[in-house]
């Protein structure tokens, strides 16, 4: 099993269990000052961390969630880089949160989802999934 963060277009960041947990728990952060934010959504995303669910078994396929959750997941993690990359000193893992805003680019660009993945992922098609609130 490996922890990973699926985007819209099917490709990949992979994550180590910090890593993954780190993203999501940001995320959360972002969506308590939200007063739009879909109901149960942050704490539904925190019990999704490796640290809930175990080592290795955590994965977010952003295609799973309703479209409203998908795009405040997005803004949540873009508002928690610009907060971040202010800090001093800047958190360890800052790039990594860096890089899934650079794929977003690569996507809104219309760029394919070869242009930036992680290597060692295969890019696979949705399986149609629905989970998380948002959906009703």
């Amino acid at each position: 099993m490996s922890t990973y963060i699926a985007l819209e277009d099917g490709r990949i960041l992979g994550a180590s269990n910090g890593l993954f947990d780190a993203i999501l728990e940001c995320a959360a952060r972002q969506l308590e000052s939200r007063c739009d934010a879909v109901d149960g959504f942050r704490d539904w995303l925190l019990d999704q961390r490796c640290e809930v669910q175990g080592p290795g078994i955590g994965h977010l396929d952003l295609r799973d969630l309703s479209p409203r959750a998908r795009s405040q997941f997005r803004a949540a993690c873009m508002a928690a880089y610009d907060v971040m990359k202010a800090e001093e000193p800047p958190v360890r893992w800052l790039d990594q949160l860096g890089l899934l805003i650079r794929m977003w680019a690569s996507i809104d660009k219309g760029e394919p989802p070869e242009a930036l993945t992680c290597s060692h992922w295969r890019i696979f098609p949705h399986d149609g999934d629905r989970r998380g609130p948002g959906w009703e």
